[in-house]
């Protein structure tokens, strides 16, 4: 493969907002991927829920509470605040601030991978209730996530494929009891958890990121290189890249020969 999807593709925390795939490009990607992504039977354990450019509020807000634990703003490091107080503090660190939070959640589309519970509960057919309780057993939750793990791989290689960036985020906190976690909070109120966010658009090579100094940055060298702090670079005009992190399993460990 010429585009060699594998090194294109990295984690990156800022997209721009002036320039944003159109509909039909990121309709294409999620058809790609749910047609193309190994998956025994269905995707109905699951629900791709896109948060589009005109939803752009609910993400600013979903954003300032993705803070990395390096900025001091996480929920738990000020527990003896108030919460208005909290949020106030929020809001006046991510105007100075912002690469110290993880903005995929701004990107022009967000996918929420949702948990649709009532599958594990009913099955497809509520008059298939026997089966379906033997169906929602610990070993079948666990080959689900494993299919939902592919799925999740499969739409950040079809979105390469197609030019546009991917950029995954699991910093969520589905009660976190705050007026900016207003789309954690309402997918809770009716009983289903967001797995994952997965930010779609065109990464903004120029706007600050959260820099090599802080847990999982990438930081700029000069016109056609940026570093990762935890290992490997990525070259922004080529779009590939050289090395990997550092925290990666070891292959003569990993893998036995049988």
């Amino acid at each position: 493969m010429t585009d060699n999807l594998l090194r294109r593709r990295i984690n990156y925390n800022r997209f721009k907002e002036d320039d944003a795939p159109s509909r039909e490009t990121i309709e294409s990607i999620l058809k790609e991927a749910i047609t193309c992504a190994p998956f025994k039977g269905s995707f109905k354990y699951v629900n791709l829920d896109v948060w589009g450019p005109d939803q752009k509020q609910l993400k600013d807000d979903l954003a300032k509470v993705t803070g990395v634990k390096e900025s001091g703003m996480k929920w738990w490091q000020s527990k003896e605040l108030p919460v208005e107080e909290w949020e106030e503090k929020l809001e006046l660190h991510y105007s100075l601030h912002p690469e110290d939070f993880n903005n995929q959640v701004r990107a022009p589309y967000v996918i929420a991978v949702v948990e649709n519970p009532h599958y594990f509960e009913l099955g497809p057919n509520p008059d298939y209730k026997t089966a379906a309780k033997e169906k929602s057993g610990h070993d079948n939750k666990k080959a689900v996530y494993l299919r939902i793990g592919t799925l999740a791989y499969a739409l950040a290689m079809s979105a390469n494929r197609h030019g546009v960036d991917a950029s995954y985020c699991g910093c969520l906190n589905m009660k976190l009891n705050t007026k900016l976690n207003k789309i954690c909070l309402d997918y809770h109120a009716d009983g289903r958890d967001i797995l994952f966010f997965l930010g779609l658009g065109y990464f903004d090579f120029d706007a600050k990121e959260r820099g090599a100094a802080k847990s999982g940055g990438w930081e700029k060298v000069d016109d056609e290189w940026i570093e990762h702090s935890g290992g490997g670079r990525y070259n922004i005009k080529t779009r590939q890249r050289e090395g990997h992190k550092k925290k990666k399993p070891d292959y003569n460990t990993m893998v036995r020969w049988r």
